[in-house]
């Protein structure tokens, strides 16, 4: 594991960080996943906590946040002053809701916090999470220095007995945040000879849904062909968010308290779903059930699909595969046409029960993998797009990242302007979009479902959930 993870961050990371990072140095001994606190420069006599974090990207996770660490206790003033144990943990999302509300007392000091989860945990064990405002007021961290939305979603209050999110005090601070665009295979648009269209200037142009329709019929192949395997669709997938939003249309009303009434947005979503079922009926799209078992990365890794919708989490093994490929702006309609994604993001949250000795040291750990510093070295990794808006507008930093790839780095930074958080964020839990993704499932399984029948059912389905 350990040669495998040297092989592919060491493709990724120069031997010196780009402009900005100083003399700033990498050495293979932190692409070891399992590298010890020691062995990444920790003082053997220092305190230890324990951080913990998910396993979405497998050992590159541990690999990225020693990467990280090994700076931390170089050049951090608290460096030395605290040893950091990562644990990655499988089934991350099951796992810790169950750790949260175990009587246990020795729980990690520093959790990884999903903004998919935050609602459903603060609602729930709010107790267990430490009010970083104090922290945050001392330090003098300035979250307006970071992208419009980073820090707010991680922010909770309880106010006239209800559950406020988006509001109050801060429970977590962002390692990244990450818009989605749609990566394509460079190599099969050339053998196509179709091009990803720009505008009079140069720069590229967000295309309509027809326009994106009409190019990915051209990258179709073998499309009369029964076994879908030996297909090569055209895109990988559409995420719902894309379509509905683009379309001028929502999930929830603006109270998030049931379906949509409004007559022009069910109008907008019909509009949307319509789309994602034509996709799949003109084979643009794999239906659910032909690839089932593989990630749309994988897919697009393999030659299965010429493109996908994904986030910049995909770029670190991208950068090491081998064709040519860029990204370009979601296809959308023209309603609203900047919105076509959501964006995604995880931070980090300190337990309560943390020695009162070691909660400063805690938190300046959980400040500085948020700080400009160790946002440099994840972007310089391909793992993250930098935090600070600052560092987004160097124009020698955008050169830096074109120059690994992908070339068009812009549209990860004009997408993160636009895209909102996933719906994930409006309720305290998903059973709501859970069933709305089962009802939506029947349009491509059962013959004659039309997109009325599904709004249709969803008052009743949605409703119900929340």
């Amino acid at each position: 594991m350990k040669k495998f993870l040297s092989l592919l961050l060491g493709a990724l990371l120069a031997v010196v960080c780009f402009v900005g990072c100083g003399d700033m140095e990498f050495d293979d001994d932190i692409y070891d996943d399992s590298a010890t606190p020691e062995e990444l420069g920790a003082n053997p006599n220092a305190p230890e906590i324990t951080l913990a974090h998910w396993d979405s990207s497998g050992s590159l996770e541990g690999a990225v946040l020693n990467t990280v660490l090994k700076q931390f206790y170089a050049t951090h003033p608290d460096g030395q002053k605290i040893r950091v144990k990562v644990e990655i943990m499988g089934m991350y999302e099951q796992t810790m809701p169950t750790i949260l509300a175990s009587g246990d007392e020795d729980k990690p000091e520093i959790i990884m916090m999903p903004d998919g989860s935050f609602n459903s945990w603060m609602a729930q064990y709010a107790s267990q999470f430490e009010n970083l405002d104090p922290y945050i007021q001392k330090s003098g961290f300035d979250e307006t220095k970071l992208w419009d939305g980073a820090v707010s979603r991680y922010k909770y209050k309880y106010e006239n007995h209800s559950h406020v999110f988006g509001n109050g005090s801060v429970y977590a601070l962002p390692k990244d945040v990450s818009p989605n665009v749609m990566f394509y295979n460079k190599d099969f648009f050339f053998e196509k000879q179709v091009e990803i269209p720009k505008n009079t200037d140069g720069s590229i142009k967000r295309m309509t849904i027809d326009e994106g329709v009409e190019m990915w019929r051209k990258l179709i192949v073998g499309e009369e062909n029964k076994n879908a395997l030996e297909r090569r669709y055209a895109l990988g997938n559409m995420p719902p968010e894309s379509m509905v939003w683009s379309a001028g249309s929502d999930f929830l009303n603006e109270s998030r308290t049931g379906f949509i009434t409004d007559s022009r947005q069910i109008a907008g979503f019909k509009k949307a779903y319509q789309k994602m079922v034509d996709l799949v009926d003109e084979k643009i799209v794999p239906d659910g059930t032909s690839m089932s078992g593989s990630s749309t990365s994988s897919l697009f890794l393999t030659g299965k699909v010429a493109c996908y919708i994904g986030g910049i989490y995909d770029t670190a093994q991208l950068r090491n595969s081998s064709f040519d490929w860029d990204i370009t702006y979601i296809p959308a309609f023209e309603d609203n046409l900047n919105v076509n994604g959501y964006s995604g993001s995880v931070g980090y949250s300190m337990w309560s029960g943390t020695d009162s000795s070691l909660k400063d040291l805690a938190y300046s750990v959980i400040e500085y993998i948020s700080s400009e510093e160790a946002q440099r070295i994840m972007t310089e990794m391909g793992f993250n797009i930098p935090l600070q808006k600052s560092i987004a507008g160097d124009t020698a930093f955008i050169d830096a990242q074109r120059a690994k790839k992908p070339y068009n780095y812009e549209v990860f930074l004009e997408s993160l302007r636009y895209q909102p958080s996933g719906t994930w964020r409006y309720t305290r839990n998903n059973v709501w979009k859970e069933r709305l993704s089962t009802e939506a499932a029947k349009l491509f399984q059962r013959s004659g479902y039309t997109v009325d029948d599904f709004v249709a059912a969803l008052p009743g389905i949605v409703n119900g959930s929340l």
